[in-house]
């Protein structure tokens, strides 16, 4: 019965003037805030602004080296060549092979070359580098070069270094 006397006793206060029911406006006015607070601290987990559109693709930051800045063993080659020697070279230094020499050739353009691993593989700013040394022949020199290359996780070498010893025409 008192549980009753009690629901009875609070219908009373929630009656206006007029015998209709009316929620005290401080509640009501607590409850909309409440919620309109929760929505916008909600609506910031599924908000983004597309930064893309802002800056365009061809800004170079510095952090990747572009493509015809890469150091290439010597001038002359063409990319074919490249591709070659860059083939040879990661058999080279590849940290798990035999540590023999690995040459390479084009015999459309006539170049060729080796490469042999200078030394051990080390670590220099989270990619594994080696040192090693090259022979490269084209139409016009000949010549002997000495340098490092680094790959990081999931790349490539490429030649962080590389200095000519001796060159003959």
């Amino acid at each position: 019965m008192r549980h009753l006397a009690f629901r009875e006793g609070r219908a009373r206060c929630e009656m206006g003037e007029n015998g209709s029911a009316r929620r005290p406006r401080l509640v009501l006015s607590a409850r909309c805030g409440a919620v309109v607070a929760v929505c916008l601290a909600l609506s910031g987990c599924g908000f983004s602004i597309p930064i893309k559109p802002l800056a365009g693709d061809d800004v170079v930051t510095g952090s990747i080296t572009p493509a015809e800045n890469e150091i290439r063993l010597a001038p002359g080659l063409t990319d074919e060549d490249w591709r070659r020697a860059s083939n040879a070279m990661s058999v080279a230094l590849d940290p798990l092979g035999n540590g023999e020499r690995a040459g390479w050739d084009n015999p459309e353009t006539g170049h060729s070359g080796a490469f042999r691993p200078a030394g051990l593989p080390f670590v220099r700013a989270g990619e594994v580098c080696r040192a090693w040394v090259a022979d490269v022949k084209t139409k016009v020199v000949s010549r002997h070069q000495e340098g490092t290359s680094c790959r990081a996780p999931g790349e490539d070498w490429r030649i962080a270094a590389n200095q000519k010893v001796a060159e003959a025409r």
